[in-house]
């Protein structure tokens, strides 16, 4: 069951910001992109409670990444490893 009134996870804005500024870095983003973060509550069954969201809108394009951990606990090797792990899955 959705439980409607349960309470978001907190959003750190220092996160946040790391987490775009890395994004941008790793994957040499120009200005002409945007870049979202997100924290998110999962309910499915199997995958973990909270998980971090990047999204990459660029012209004609738009990507997500998923990293398995509250956005105050993710680090760089984090970001980078699932930005690998897409490139190789694309190739």
């Amino acid at each position: 069951m959705i439980n409607l009134f349960h309470q978001k996870p907190a959003c750190d804005p220092d996160a946040v910001l790391r987490i775009k500024q890395w994004a941008i870095d790793l994957l040499g983003l120009g200005s002409d992109v945007a870049v979202t973060v997100m924290q998110l509550s999962c309910t499915k069954e199997g995958c973990p409670d909270v998980e971090t969201v990047l999204g990459i809108l660029e012209p004609g394009c738009q990507r997500k990444f998923k990293v398995f951990k509250p956005l105050a606990e993710v680090l760089r090797d984090d970001l980078e490893k699932v930005i690998q792990e897409s490139i190789k899955e694309q190739e």
